[in-house]
């Protein structure tokens, strides 16, 4: 089943004007921290700044390798890594993670008092991670807009680069055996 707004080209499209802004808009955030209201914060943001423009980079790259037909191949590979690094986001005892750009339907469990269900969305981008002291409540989070997107990007890398559109299993010949699609006299000797 192809997964698409309207046809294929349409869809790389899409996500690709989705990441570039979503990460421009991840970049605009760090810039406003950095020269912001609490300059004086020192080390610590400063490593977040290099972080946070480290991950709001790799949608950028990916969308701009998505909008370039000969860089197709690359595009799919990073735009799924920026959107799998999208999907979870966790509170634990002493550390969190969560990570968007350009937009998030995040559905969740929070855990503290008790359990209470959380749905949230909207179209921005943010960046939350390190450890802490004090006991907060803990939460798993999926982000199910970068779900579907990264979905959408495995299927049609799977219909532009998988032969038979079979498992990536038949495309890989790491023993030298004849795959499935090739037959014995095509096999080089």
């Amino acid at each position: 089943m192809k997964y698409r707004i309207k046809n294929t080209d349409t869809t790389i499209k899409i996500i690709a004007i989705y990441q570039i802004l979503g990460g421009v808009v991840g970049l605009i955030y760090i810039i406003w921290l950095l020269l912001g209201p609490n300059p004086n914060d020192g080390l610590n943001l400063l490593i977040y700044g290099l972080v946070a423009f480290v991950m709001f980079s790799i949608p950028i790259l990916s969308g701009i390798l998505l909008l370039q037909g000969s860089n197709l191949k690359k595009g799919l590979v990073f735009s799924s890594i920026a959107q799998a690094l999208q999907v979870i986001a966790i509170i634990g005892k002493g550390y969190i993670y969560e990570f968007y750009s350009g937009g998030m339907l995040m559905v969740g469990i929070e855990v503290f008092d008790g359990f209470e269900y959380h749905v949230r969305g909207g179209i921005s981008s943010g960046l939350s991670f390190g450890t802490f002291s004090e006991e907060y409540s803990r939460f798993i989070k999926l982000n199910v807009l970068a779900l579907i997107i990264l979905l959408v990007l495995i299927n049609i890398y799977k219909e532009k680069y998988v032969r038979g559109n079979d498992s990536i299993s038949d495309e890989i010949d790491i023993f030298g055996t004849i795959d499935s699609n090739e037959t014995a006299s095509d096999k080089p000797e």
